[in-house]
């Protein structure tokens, strides 16, 4: 197949790929990028797209699949659901995103059913069309007063030994790599946020657990302090980072094996349905938002760290408001559009470690692309809209 007449966004290609050109794809793989015209069409099946833009297929590194329309969210729904039901809504969230344009997940928490590792084994399988998924299994968490709300989803350990085998058991259960559950969570109402709630020695251990898979830890981190810890002691991605410091920030100034992947859109009252009537849970989402804003954008502008892109939300949401983050990033943070199409490409592939995969337009890679209409170079709203076709190894979806 050849994808004729491409705009191209070089930033996102291999070097010295031209704006303008052919992309020849050969089953799952992209084999070449060829100047515009210079492809040889005999045998092929041509595309033309006509000067739209193509691009990676998008990521989204935090995801939970469990949050389908039966469930709910974290806080509402049906959780004495049939293990059958929660792969369902599963596998109906996980075909929302490739339809529009997230060719590649990553579940960052799933449920004691392990609806998130199905989805992926059955998409693998071919028994089902969806992205590529990456699963933590269930999130790892100390036992901790007022997580009894998030019970369906952890994986509870009072001490060092239990957190080894509960890190275990996940990649026992097919993990492709581990999720921590570092601080307070804004959706308790009885927990800091910005406290951390694991002791050195077992995140240490949690580590090393997920090393010897040849595997790495994510970790939910809000404080400061936690995020430095988390960062020291080798967890590869800290999610939220709120309020992530300087001293944390130049840590990771450069590094490419470990980063931050924020999730703006998700801590916004709107985006979960809470009203001030929530009381304490609304404030908290209110008042951490400019704090988290003010850290974030920091982070961004000062600071050579990779940050990749996360949304957190259950399906209803998204529904609603697609590009909720797109627009979040870019109106409250004011990251240009290169680097929201490089957080939602790139960056993301290279802190899952599958950038020699995916992320990119390259020879090589997997034939996950997109194409959209507009430029979202210099009019990032292009990427508000469903995208014109989705591809993923090699098959168009839509």
């Amino acid at each position: 197949m050849i994808l004729k007449n491409c705009k191209l966004v070089p930033e996102l290609t291999e070097a010295n790929a031209p704006v303008m050109a052919d992309v020849i794809v050969k089953g799952s793989l992209i084999e070449a990028v060829v100047p515009c015209g210079s492809a040889d069409a005999d045998g092929h099946e041509v595309i033309d797209l006509d000067g739209a833009t193509l691009l990676p297929g998008l990521i989204d590194a935090h995801v939970h699949l469990f949050n389908g329309k039966r469930s709910g969210g974290f806080t509402l729904g049906d959780r004495d659901m049939a293990p059958s039901q929660w792969a369902y809504d599963a596998y109906a969230f996980a075909k929302w995103f490739l339809d529009n344009g997230y060719t590649t997940i990553r579940d960052v928490g799933d449920e004691s059913n392990y609806c998130g590792i199905a989805t992926r084994n059955a998409i693998q399988e071919g028994i089902v069309v969806g992205p590529r998924v990456f699963c933590s299994g269930m999130t790892i968490v100390p036992l901790t007063a007022g997580f009894n709300t998030f019970e369906f989803m952890c994986a509870f350990y009072g001490n060092k030994e239990e957190i080894r085998s509960q890190a275990r058991n996940q990649f026992y259960h097919g993990a492709d790599f581990l999720k921590l559950y570092g601080t307070g969570s804004m959706l308790v109402e009885d927990s800091m946020p910005g406290r951390r709630i694991m002791l050195e020695d077992e995140i240490s251990e949690a580590v090393a657990v997920a090393r010897l898979r040849g595997s790495y830890c994510a970790v939910h981190c809000h404080g400061a302090e936690a995020c430095d810890v988390m960062v020291d002691l080798g967890v590869r991605t800290i999610e939220h980072a709120s309020f992530i410091s300087d001293e944390t920030c130049r840590k990771l100034d450069g590094r490419k094996d470990a980063g931050l992947v924020p999730t703006i859109s998700c801590s916004l009252p709107e985006a979960q349905g809470i009203t001030r009537e929530s009381g304490a849970v609304y404030d908290r989402f209110e008042n951490i938002s400019a704090e988290r804003d003010a850290c974030i954008r920091n982070a961004g502008e000062n600071y050579d760290i990779l940050m990749g892109w996360g949304t957190d939300m259950d399906i209803m949401t998204m529904e609603k408001t697609p590009y909720i983050e797109w627009k979040a990033r870019k109106d409250r943070l004011g990251f240009s559009n290169i680097d929201l199409l490089k957080q939602a490409t790139i960056n993301s592939a290279i802190l899952m470690g599958v950038d020699d995969k995916i992320g990119s337009i390259a020879a090589g890679k997997f034939a996950d692309l997109i194409v959209v209409n507009g430029d979202p170079v210099n009019d990032i709203t292009a990427m508000y809209q469903k995208p014109v076709h989705v591809f993923k190894d090699g098959v168009m979806i839509r």
